[in-house]
């Protein structure tokens, strides 16, 4: 079963039919992507409605603001870290300063979003060669354009023998570099990680990245296409 976000909210709202909720759940006992999504959902509910009945002015931004960044870094810690801090922000009605991380840029988000929910741009089929990664053992599986957080891109997706993706990103605009991000092979390159996946960015002028859960294969890809 693939990972579907929007399936996720539909049960985190109660909205899923019966026998349908009952396939979600056991598909949750063994993945712990959703499983994480589905904890994170309720507890961001569970806050919204505290956060209605007292909370001092801004509250609702700031612990939204830590915890989507929460949410695409952290994964499986995100619920605790979220409470712990609308409880000290709520705490005696005082307000408290919540220091919150820089978030990834849109488009990176967007590409470590996509991954997980088994995704890529919906505007486009390619018909168009992609990168040859054969000798990586991944066969290309599909090839679409369209928008990545607002940035026009062409993604190439690919898959090898043992099921492991990859996704690759190309745009005619510079990807933005995260505050997190670590310089990678010294000439420009970065690779940030967020959750289990990984993004790649190709040196200057950073127009192409690739993205997956396994960084080896990550690192393998971006060097075989010449992005280190």
């Amino acid at each position: 079963m693939a990972h579907d976000l929007v399936e996720v909210a539909a049960y985190v709202a109660q909205e899923l039919p019966a026998e349908r909720r009952a396939q979600f759940e056991r598909h949750l006992l063994v993945c712990e992507d959703c499983a994480a999504e589905v904890e994170l959902g309720d507890r961001g509910r569970q806050l919204a409605g505290l956060g209605r009945e007292a909370a001092p002015a801004g509250l609702h931004y700031r612990v939204a603001a830590l915890a989507n960044q929460r949410r695409h870094w952290y994964r499986r810690p995100t619920a605790m870290a979220v409470a712990a801090a609308a409880a000290a922000v709520l705490a005696g009605g005082a307000v408290a300063t919540i220091a919150v991380p820089d978030a990834p840029p849109q488009a990176i988000g967007a590409a470590a979003a996509e991954f997980r929910a088994h995704q890529l741009p919906s505007d486009t089929a390619l018909a168009a060669p992609a990168p040859n990664l054969a000798e990586l053992g991944l066969s290309q599986v599909a090839a679409r354009t369209g928008e990545l957080g607002g940035q026009d891109v062409t993604a190439y997706a690919y898959r090898d023998s043992d099921g492991h993706r990859l996704t690759v990103y190309t745009s005619q605009q510079p990807f933005a570099t995260p505050s997190e991000a670590e310089e990678y092979g010294g000439n420009g390159a970065w690779m940030t990680r967020l959750g289990a996946v990984s993004v790649l960015c190709g040196r200057a002028p950073h127009r192409t990245m690739v993205v997956g859960q396994d960084e080896r294969q990550v690192s393998n890809a971006a060097r075989f296409l010449n992005l280190t």
